[in-house]
């Protein structure tokens, strides 16, 4: 039995949805019977004033105060929000409970339509957490480094446009894996293997795996294919001479231009995990069939 929530920080999708005011002008009610204190962040005070016809009861802080105070975190939107969640959250966050009002929702453990018995639960400290391990990125120029990030899901290097393969080598610490030359690289975590790896021809990873996968796009030979490795080994990748404009994207969200000869380095956070509260009524391989048809028998 953990703790009871008292209060709740509320983190909305980027863009309001009919299915979004529907669900707020039901929880908000359903949160203020119970006595629970309901966080929004300052910067959604005009937005939500547009989604339901009353914010009354919800009291508008700062992102930081938020992700301090509140018990728990509850996301509303689809994968991409709770990503964006887990990226902004300091260490020792509060938990997310994922609820699905976007399109997909393989990480959102919770469907819109049916998760208030298991939030009951929750407030109440019955529940228990699934924890995933968070990945640094660091890009360096001649070993000075000069931006650093997280991830949770996945990292690209991929060209801006339609041209010409670029080239760049690729190590596990200081052992050589290969060179390659196509449009990029995918290097996933078992969570972001369902993703865009998927995608490009990556295995699927279940969650309890300690892996990562790296993930050519487009290799110019025929050789290279994915690669899982340990996830306690640092990935290195080493651009080579490139003209055209390169990019690194985290998690389909944030993006940052590199340059010819800039190494980028991807390891695991030692001491930094993200919590998202376990739906017990399904497991990884019922969200795989209900998401992917993964289980359809041939008619």
């Amino acid at each position: 039995m953990k703790k009871k929530c008292k209060t709740i920080g509320i983190v909305l999708r980027p863009r309001n949805s009919h299915d979004l005011s529907v669900v707020l002008q039901a929880l908000f009610p359903w949160l203020q019977h119970r006595s629970i204190k309901v966080l929004l962040s300052k910067q959604e005070k005009e937005r939500l004033e547009q989604l339901i016809q009353t914010t009354a009861g919800v009291t508008f802080v700062s992102d930081d105060d938020l992700f301090r105070d509140a018990d728990l975190i509850v996301g509303l939107g689809g994968d991409g929000t709770l990503l964006g969640i887990a990226r902004r959250a300091p260490e020792n966050s509060a938990p997310i409970f994922g609820v699905n009002v976007g399109h997909l929702g393989f990480i959102a453990e919770f469907s819109k339509n049916e998760f208030y018995h298991q939030l009951e639960d929750v407030l109440d400290g019955k529940y228990s957490l699934i924890k995933f391990p968070v990945f640094q990125v660091e890009i360096s120029k001649k070993e000075q480094s000069w931006y650093n990030d997280m991830f949770l899901n996945d990292i690209v290097v991929s060209k801006n446009t339609i041209s010409r393969p670029f080239a760049f080598s690729t190590y596990l610490k200081s052992e050589h894996i290969f060179d390659m030359s196509g449009d990029g690289v995918i290097v996933s975590s078992p969570l972001g293997s369902t993703a865009y790896s998927l995608a490009a021809g990556g295995p699927i990873i279940p969650p309890d795996v300690e892996a990562l996968v790296i993930t050519p796009i487009c290799p110019h030979g025929l050789t290279h294919r994915p690669l899982v490795v340990s996830n306690k080994q640092e990935i290195i990748i080493k651009l080579a001479s490139i003209s055209e404009s390169v990019t690194l994207t985290l998690d389909g969200q944030k993006a940052v231009s590199v340059d010819r000869w800039d190494t980028i380095s991807i390891k695991k956070c030692e001491n930094r995990m993200i919590s998202f509260v376990k739906n017990e009524n399904k497991s990884y391989f019922n969200t795989l069939k209900d998401k992917f048809y993964h289980g359809i028998k041939a008619t």
